[in-house]
């Protein structure tokens, strides 16, 4: 699995594939803090691994926007902004 720990935390950016299906599959898991401005710096790091994969050809835009949308739903409405929460994604491709 690759792991991405955000808020000045390491991160290993490599992500593991595993042959379960005829096609390639790996699984990305992330945290970040509860904070509206900690969401661009990991869907930018995100669709970096998932561009790289090649796994959503042509459909890169909507998975980063979907990305940034689940996040900010998670921060606004799931944690309702507190910082001392964390946001956990775990994104399977």
């Amino acid at each position: 699995m690759a792991r991405i720990q955000t808020a000045n935390g390491p991160s290993d950016l490599r992500p593991q594939f595993a042959g379960r299906h005829a096609g390639s599959f790996f699984q990305i898991e992330a945290w970040m803090p509860s904070e509206i401005k900690a969401i661009s710096p990991l869907v930018d790091r995100l669709m970096r691994l998932i561009e790289g994969s090649y796994c959503v050809c042509g459909e890169e835009r909507c998975v980063e926007l979907a990305l940034a949308e689940a996040l900010n739903n998670a921060v606004v409405h799931g944690n309702r902004l507190d910082r001392q929460k964390l946001v956990s994604n775990s994104l399977p491709l």
